[in-house]
């Protein structure tokens, strides 16, 4: 069954095919064509699964990890990526595999 998460403040949209969450730790774990939309910077992440810490707002993406951005304009793609929605902040790791960034001027 789909699932839409939706955080008011930060203005951040996650829609994922399938979820369930650990209600007293606050913690929204996330499976299947997972995407992460934020609105302050048109930002957008897709991954196979994620993890979402409510309390801090962390968020560890994992499994064909793509994230692009508007302002300043770039892709970039991994296996692993952590960050915050809301700060803009993303931090993608290769592991065995390479992390690949396009920036593209205007």
């Amino acid at each position: 069954m789909p699932i839409q998460l939706l955080h008011r403040v930060d203005r951040v949209t996650v829609n994922a095919n399938q979820g369930w969450m650990d209600i007293p730790k606050q913690i929204f774990y996330l499976t299947g064509a997972v995407q992460g939309i934020g609105q302050r910077n048109q930002a957008l992440l897709t991954s196979n699964q994620l993890t979402w810490f409510i309390p801090t707002r962390d968020f560890i993406a994992e499994g064909d990890v793509f994230y692009q951005q508007q302002n300043p304009s770039f892709t970039s793609t991994g296996p692993t990526a952590r960050g915050k929605f809301q700060d803009q902040r993303v931090m993608l790791s290769g592991g065995t595999s390479n992390v690949v960034t396009h920036i593209i001027p205007e």
